[in-house]
C-alpha cells in the first residue's frame, strides 16, 4: 500500500479504529500502560509547578530589591531637597541682606555660598566618600542641564532625550534598571524646579547677573533661561548589587522549601492520583479517540489552509482553505505537490529548507512565496512547515499552514509607491523652493497644501470646523479627515517635535500613511496608530536618520456618538451641553518615531458624543501660547475660552477661539495653533 493510501486510510471519515479487534489488544496495552505515564507526569506537574513557584519567588525578591533602592532615591532626594531650600531660603537671603548693609561688596559672588547646584554636587561627593570608606558602592547623583555653568552637569544624550521629553510634558519622572560593566542599577530620573523670580538674577541675563559670577564662569553658561522653564533634571543611579545579593539569598532559601514540599506531595499524593488516573484511563482512551475527531473537524473549518505532505512533497491531504487558495479541488490538488503550484522563481529556496527539514538541521521553517493558482493568476502566500516523524524517527509526513497576504503584499506595494510620490513632491517642493520663495516659506506651504480644504457636509452626524494658524517659524502641526474602505469616518491630529522644513516633510509622511491605510484597510485606530508608527519609523529614524518624534491621535468614529481612539498626543476636550462644562479626555501610548514597536504600548479606547455636545482637536500652539508678560495661556484657560463660546455654530465658535487666543499672545505665535471642531448634530 502507497503512503498517500495509508495516509487517507488513518485520516478519512470512515475510519474503523474501534471496530477493529488488533485496535482492541493495543487499547488494552495502552490501559496497562498508563501507570508509567501518569508517574511521569506527576514528576512532570511537580517539576513545572517548582519551575514556576520560583520564577515568582525570583520576581518577588527582586522587586522587594528595587523598592528598597527607590527607598534610598527618596532619602537622597529629601535630603538634597533640604539643602536647596536652605541654600534658598536662608543662605542666599543672608548674603543679600550683607550686601545691602555694604558688609560685603555689590560684585560678590561665591558659588560656595549662592549655587545650589555647587554645595549639593560637594555634599554629594563628601557623602559618597564616607560611604567608600564603610565599604558602600557610590550613588551617582547629577543635576543634568543642556547649559551648565560647570561641564561636569553637562547632560549626556540620553539625559538630554528626558529633557526634551520632561519639557514637553510627556512624563513627570523616569525610572528604569540599567546595566552598567557588568553591574545592575536603579535609574531614577526627575524635572528641577521650574525658573522662579529669584532664580532669574543669576540665570536671567549676564547684565543682571553679579559681575564676579560673569567673571568666573563667562556670559553664555547658564544664562538666558526664561522664567517658568525647566532648567534642569535631577539624575540618580543607585547601585542594586547588595540588595540582589539579599534577594537571591531569600530565593534560595525559598525555592529549597519549595522544591522540598513538591517532592513532598509526590511521593504522598502520587499513590491516589494514580489509582484514580488508572480506574478512569478507559475513559481517557475513549476521548483520545473523541479528540481524533475534533482534530478532523478542525482540520477543516480552519481559517488558514492546512496540507499534509509526503516526504518527496506530494499532497497526502489538504483542507477547504487550502483548495480555496490555490483554486484546485480536493481531488485535482491530491495528484500534485507543493513545487507543482509555487513559482519557478521560488522553488530552489523551497527545495533547499526542506532538505534542511527533512534532514532534522531546523525543525520548522516560514516563507513568503508566490503560488501559480489553476486559473493561472499568482496568489502571495505565507507558507509554515514542520515534519511528523514516525515511531522510528524516520520523516512520516510534513504539516504545511498556508496563509493567504496578497492583500498585505498589495497594501506594501502601495504604501512605497506612496511613499515614492511622496519623495518625487518633496524634490518638486524643494525646487520650487530654490525657484520662487525662501525655505521657510515654502515649509509653511508643506504645512497648510495637504489639510482638508472642505468641512461642510462631511457627515450628517456633525458639524465640523477647522483651520491651523502656522507660526512664524515653522512646525508641524497635522489634522485630517476621511472615509476608509467600509464608508467609517476618521479624524487625526499630531504635531510633530521641532520646527523648519524636515518636520513639514515628516508631518507630509504621517498624512500619506495615514491617508493610505484608511483608505485601503477597515482597521480599527490601535492598529492604524502601530502601522503609521511602523513606516515612520522607517523612513525618519532608519532612512533620513532624523529624531524628531510625533504626537498622533486616531479617532474611528463607530456611529451613534461612538468613538474609537488610540495613540498619544494631547487630552482630547468634550464640552457636554448639559452641563456646560468641558471635561478632558486622556489620550494613551507612545509618540511616533520614538520606537519601531509600540503595538504593546498602544490601546484602544472609547468615549461618545450625545446630540449637541462638542469634540475640540488642538496642538500645544493654543494652551502653551504667552502672554507679554510671560504667562502660559495653559489647559484651563484654554478651556475657559472654549466654554465661553460653546453656544456658537463650530464656524464662528472656531473664529472667536482664534481670535481670542491671539489677543492673549499678542499675535505672538512661537508654534502652529490648530483647531478642530466636532459637533454632534441633533440625531438622525
Amino acid at each position: 500500500m502507497s503512503q498517500k493510501e495509508n495516509h487517507s486510510k488513518l485520516v478519512s471519515q470512515d475510519h474503523k479504529v474501534i471496530s477493529d479487534p488488533d485496535e482492541n489488544n493495543q487499547h488494552s496495552d495502552y490501559g496497562r500502560d498508563i501507570r508509567k505515564i501518569m508517574l511521569k507526569l506527576l514528576l512532570v506537574i511537580s517539576l513545572v509547578a517548582g519551575s514556576v513557584l520560583t520564577g515568582l519567588l525570583y520576581y518577588q525578591t527582586k522587586s522587594f530589591a528595587i523598592t528598597e533602592a527607590e527607598k534610598k532615591i527618596k532619602n537622597l532626594l529629601l535630603q538634597q531637597k533640604g539643602v536647596h531650600n536652605y541654600i534658598t531660603h536662608h543662605q542666599k537671603p543672608e548674603v543679600y541682606r550683607l550686601k545691602e548693609k555694604k558688609h560685603l561688596y555689590e560684585a560678590y559672588f561665591s558659588p560656595q555660598l549662592l549655587s545650589g547646584s555647587y554645595v549639593t554636587r560637594n555634599i554629594h561627593h563628601y557623602y559618597n566618600q564616607h560611604r567608600e570608606k564603610l565599604g558602600m558602592a557610590e550613588f551617582y547623583y547629577k543635576l543634568a542641564a543642556n547649559n551648565p555653568r560647570n561641564p561636569l552637569n553637562t547632560a549626556d544624550k540620553f539625559e538630554q532625550n528626558l529633557i526634551r521629553n520632561f519639557k514637553s510634558g510627556g512624563q513627570k519622572e523616569y525610572s528604569e534598571v540599567v546595566e552598567l560593566n557588568g553591574k545592575e542599577y536603579l535609574y531614577y530620573a526627575l524635572p528641577f524646579l521650574v525658573n522662579k523670580p529669584s532664580c532669574m538674577r543669576c540665570h536671567g541675563t549676564p547684565d543682571a547677573a553679579p559681575q564676579e559670577l560673569v567673571r568666573r564662569y563667562g556670559d553664555t553658561a547658564g544664562f538666558y533661561e526664561k522664567l517658568g522653564d525647566m532648567r534642569a533634571i535631577i539624575s540618580i543611579r543607585v547601585p542594586l548589587e547588595s540588595e540582589m545579593a539579599e534577594a537571591r539569598r531569600t530565593f534560595f532559601i525559598h525555592g529549597a522549601t519549595t522544591f522540598f514540599v513538591l517532592i513532598l506531595f509526590f511521593v504522598l499524593g502520587g499513590t491516589r492520583l494514580l489509582a484514580y488516573f488508572t480506574k478512569h484511563s478507559e475513559r481517557l482512551i475513549k476521548k483520545r479517540f473523541e479528540s481524533e475527531t475534533l482534530f478532523r473537524g478542525t482540520f477543516e473549518q480552519a481559517a488558514v489552509g492546512i496540507a499534509h505532505l509526503s516526504p518527496d512533497g506530494k499532497c497526502l491531504r489538504v483542507n477547504q482553505k487550502f483548495c480555496e487558495i490555490t483554486g484546485y479541488d480536493n481531488d485535482e490538488i491530491l495528484n500534485l505537490s507543493l513545487a507543482d503550484i509555487t513559482s519557478s522563481e521560488d522553488t530552489d529556496v523551497d527545495k533547499e529548507m526542506s532538505l534542511q527539514l527533512l534532514n532534522g538541521d531546523i525543525a520548522t521553517y516560514s516563507t513568503e512565496k508566490r503560488y501559480i493558482r489553476k486559473n493561472k493568476e499568482t496568489v502571495w502566500v505565507n507558507e509554515t512547515n514542520s515534519l511528523s516523524r514516525d515511531d522510528q524517527g524516520k520523516p512520516d509526513f510534513t504539516i504545511s499552514v498556508i496563509q493567504d497576504i496578497t492583500q498585505r503584499r498589495q497594501l506594501k506595494a502601495e504604501v512605497d509607491k506612496a511613499l515614492i510620490q511622496a519623495e518625487e513632491a518633496n524634490s518638486k517642493l524643494s525646487d520650487a523652493m530654490n525657484a520662487l520663495w525662501g525655505e521657510m516659506e515654502l515649509a509653511k506651504k508643506i504645512q497648510t497644501v495637504l489639510l482638508p480644504e472642505n468641512t461642510k457636509n462631511i457627515h450628517p452626524d456633525f458639524e465640523i470646523a477647522a483651520t491651523m494658524f502656522p507660526a512664524e517659524h515653522v512646525g508641524g502641526d497635522f489634522y485630517d479627515f476621511n472615509f476608509d474602505k467600509s464608508g467609517a469616518l476618521w479624524f487625526a491630529i499630531g504635531d510633530v517635535s521641532g520646527h523648519g522644513i524636515t518636520p513639514g516633510l515628516i508631518m507630509m509622511m504621517a498624512q500619506t500613511i495615514h491617508s493610505t491605510v484608511t483608505a485601503n484597510f477597515d482597521t480599527d485606530a490601535r492598529s492604524l496608530v502601530v502601522r503609521v508608527n511602523e513606516i515612520l519609523y522607517m523612513n525618519v529614524s532608519e532612512r533620513l536618520h532624523e529624531n524628531h518624534f510625533m504626537t498622533f491621535t486616531a479617532l474611528k468614529y463607530l456611529g451613534r456618538g461612538q468613538f474609537q481612539h488610540a495613540g498619544a498626543h494631547l487630552s482630547m476636550l468634550v464640552y457636554r451641553q448639559k452641563t456646560g462644562a468641558c471635561e478632558l479626555v486622556r489620550t494613551r501610548g507612545v509618540y511616533l518615531n520614538f520606537k519601531k514597536d509600540i503595538s504593546k504600548a498602544t490601546k484602544n479606547a472609547e468615549f461618545s458624543l450625545e446630540p449637541g455636545d462638542i469634540l475640540i482637536l488642538y496642538t500645544d500652539g493654543l494652551t502653551e501660547a504667552e502672554n507679554p508678560d510671560g504667562k502660559m495661556l495653559d489647559i484651563d484657560g484654554f478651556m475657559r475660552i472654549v466654554e465661553k463660546h460653546a453656544h456658537q455654530e463650530p464656524e464662528a465658535m472656531k473664529e472667536m477661539i482664534m481670535a481670542d487666543v491671539v489677543r492673549w499672545c499678542d499675535n505672538r505665535r512661537e508654534d502652529d495653533m490648530t483647531l478642530v471642531i466636532i459637533k454632534r448634530v441633533t440625531e438622525h
